[in-house]
Parts: C-alpha cells; structure tokens; sequence
C-alpha cells in the first residue's frame, strides 16, 4: 500500500515538475511542444510505476495544460475551439500511451514469468535425470565393492591367496569406476560454468593414447585394443589430462555398448590442418537421428537408462574447449566410429614424432 502511494507520489511530482520548468520557458514554447513534453512525462510514468500512475499522469497533463498553456492562461476556460479539439485529442493520445506501454509491459512480464517457469522446469527435469542416473551408476560400483569387502572380511577367506587378491582386483576397478563417475560430473560442472581452459602444450597423441588405455586397463580386459597410429603423425597442441578424458570416455562407451571379445580401434591421422582421432567398437550402429543428439548431457539416460549419459557431452565440452570438434561417422551403418578434430596451430617444438 505504501509503495503505491510512493507511486502516485511520484507521477505527481513529476508531473509538477515538468509544468513548473515549462511555465518558466513558456514564452518560447508552441503548445504542440508542450504536449509532446507531457506526452513523454505520461510514458514514463507507465514504465516506470504502471498503469494506474500513468493514468493519473495524463489527467494530471490534461489539466496543467490546459490551465497554463492555453489562452486565457491560469484558467480552465478555453476561448478557440482549436484549443478544446487539441486538449481532447491530448488526453485521448495520453490515456492510450498509458495503456499501450501498460500492457506491453504487463506482456513483457508474463513472458519473463513463463520463460523462468519453463527454465524452473528443464532444471526440474535434469535435476531427475542426474538423480536417476547417478543413483543408478553409484549403486553397481558400490554394490561391487561391498560384496567383495564382505568376501574379504569373511573367516578364513582370507587363507585363499588367489581369491583374495580378485577381490581386491574387483574393489579397485570399482572404485576406479567411481573416480571417473565422479571426474565427469567435476568436469560437466566446469563446462557449464565456462571455466574451463585448454592448457596447450605440443604433446605426442600415442603418449596420450596409451596412458587412457593403460587406466581404462579393467574396462577394456574384454575386448582386443588395437592402437593404429602413424609414427610420422606431428606433435598436436593439447591440454594431456583434458584429452585423456576424452579418449577415456570414448574408451568407457566403446567398452560398454560392444560385444566381449570384439576389438576397439583407435586411430589418428592428419587431414590438412587438422589431427583426426577415431574411436571404433563393434557395438550396435548409432542411429542417424541421433547422431547429433547423442552428444547432449543426459542422452543415454533417456535412451536405455543404463548410464550417466556424460561421457560424450563431456568428450564434446572437452574437445571445443582445445578449438576442435566431435562427431559420430557413419551412423547408422554396423558399429559405431566416434571421431574427433584437434587443430594444429603454429609450429611444433619439435619435429614429428621419430
């Protein structure tokens, strides 16, 4: 109530205001020059304070200037009948401003409204996703891990050597699992934050390649790893942790959607001024519709709720962040070959690799 008062407080102060230094100016003022001065008073005072001040401003404009602006001055008395055509067309100009920048404002605010709901609700959404994803990927490590710490505790378990040491196999490829898990959303948070930065320096790819391929040892134990890639390729600028990440999220997902026993390839090569690297498994083909989508943060959640779904939206914040760009060739057709582009920039520090 208080704050409305303060409104029409305003409106009349302002109104006062703009009358007061146009009486003092009068002499040279036309009285179309006048109107158009309120006319902007009655526009301001609608965005400013709203409908209900902008109508008491143009009653209020209505009357100053009528009262001291037309002749006879300092009366309400209108001698020309122009004068009283002018006025009324004035307040009728002045009451539709007030209106029309009311309701586009009122317009404006309803769309803010609507677009914050629907913002509320996608973070709903993903809210639920994360939930529903994260639940699902902690609780097969965590599971893991306590079966075989319950092994471990068990009476005279502990004598079987071999045993043992398969369940102290299992705990560590878990709770590797886990770290990863909890690196990818550490990373997510970071792209989304637009923190994150490339580090560059001109590294060997078969450097970064072996090391993924060496911490992904327990996911890959299944599958035939064949690494095919050109001694005479160039050093690449490159973050190393920040590429790892995405030839080991490139690795995870090869692993878990093909076959036991089938092979994973990984490749490089120069195109032009470009390294390409492919990731090839012989799991089920990428459907063409989804080639694109399949990058987007919780994509293989709403498609099989098997995963995260932030292994490929990261391995694409990842590869954008070094300049480059990710894709899946071939959709469609048998297997699934993901690849990406890293740029090289200037020159190397040194020569191709030798």
């Amino acid at each position: 109530m208080q704050g409305a008062l303060k409104r029409y407080v305003a409106v009349t102060a302002l109104c006062l205001g703009l009358t007061g230094a146009m009486v003092a100016l009068r002499p040279g003022l036309g009285l179309a020059a006048v109107a158009l001065i309120y006319l902007l008073g009655v526009f301001l005072s609608a965005v400013w304070w709203g409908r209900g001040p902008s109508l008491l401003g143009s009653v209020l404009s209505f009357l100053t200037l009528n009262f001291f602006f037309t002749v006879p001055y300092n009366t309400f008395f209108v001698a020309a009948t122009q004068d009283v055509v002018s006025l009324l067309v004035f307040l009728f100009v002045a009451e539709m401003t007030s209106r029309l920048v009311a309701s586009a404002l009122e317009r404006l605010r309803l769309q803010k409204q609507a677009a914050e709901a629907e913002a509320l609700r996608k973070t709903d959404e993903l809210k639920s996703a994360l939930l529903s994803a994260v639940s699902h990927d902690l609780r097969t490590p965590l599971a893991s891990i306590r079966v075989a710490a319950t092994g471990l505790l068990q009476d005279g378990f502990g004598s079987n050597g071999l045993a043992s040491r398969e369940l102290l196999q299992t705990i560590d490829a878990e709770a590797a699992r886990l770290a990863r898990l909890v690196s990818n959303l550490l990373d997510l948070s970071r792209i989304e934050a637009g923190a994150l930065r490339a580090i560059k320096e001109w590294r060997d790819l078969q450097e970064v390649v072996a090391r993924a391929s060496d911490s992904m040892g327990d996911r890959l134990r299944d599958h035939r790893v064949v690494v095919d890639i050109p001694s005479t390729l160039p050093l690449v600028p490159l973050d190393f942790t920040q590429i790892e990440d995405v030839l080991v999220n490139l690795l995870d997902n090869a692993a878990r959607h093909s076959p036991e026993g089938t092979t994973i390839r990984i490749s490089a090569e120069r195109r032009g001024l470009e390294v390409i690297v492919q990731v090839e498994n012989a799991g089920p083909p990428v459907p063409v519709d989804s080639a694109d989508e399949i990058f987007n943060r919780f994509y293989p959640v709403q498609r099989d709720r098997r995963g995260l779904g932030l292994g490929l939206a990261i391995c694409k914040g990842l590869v954008e962040a070094h300049g480059g760009r990710i894709w899946v060739e071939r959709p469609g057709e048998s297997g699934a070959r993901f690849a990406f582009a890293l740029p090289l920039e200037g020159a190397p520090a040194s020569g191709p690799r030798g």
